[in-house]
């Protein structure tokens, strides 16, 4: 990356953060703003590298013609990384360090996808697949 496309890069995370930031502070939800915050820091982070592992690795080696089943594994595997880095965070870190969990204990307790893990593979798959888009038409 040169560094003219680094800064606009840095720009355009930072932009993006201080919209969230924002946001968080005038959405009116019943959860704490420390939470939101938090929550909303670890969404950013997983975001950034979704963006950058296809936009540095994944669309350079494999949007290529004949490399389709290649691309559609390697963009399985970046969506597998980004839910799986934001569960960890979300539900092993934060409990650890900050005393809260994204969602409701006990993510697998109904035999099917309803409920708080439906929700966080639903929000997971949507922003990681928006950080797939922006990386390709960057």
């Amino acid at each position: 990356m040169h560094k003219s496309s680094t800064r606009w890069h840095l720009l355009g995370w930072l932009a993006y953060a201080g919209y969230e930031v924002v946001g968080k502070f005038l959405e009116h939800s019943a959860t704490p703003l420390r939470m939101k915050l938090w929550l909303g820091a670890s969404l950013l982070l997983v975001q950034m590298v979704g963006f950058y592992v296809c936009y540095l690795l994944v669309y350079p080696r494999f949007l290529r013609a004949g490399r389709t089943a290649a691309l559609a594994a390697a963009l399985g595997g970046v969506i597998t990384l980004f839910m799986g880095l934001r569960a960890f965070i979300d539900e092993v870190i934060y409990p650890a360090v900050l005393g809260f969990h994204n969602y409701v204990r006990g993510l697998g307790s109904k035999s099917s996808l309803e409920g708080p893990l439906a929700k966080f593979f639903e929000q997971d798959f949507i922003h990681v697949f928006v950080a797939m888009v922006e990386a390709k038409f960057t």
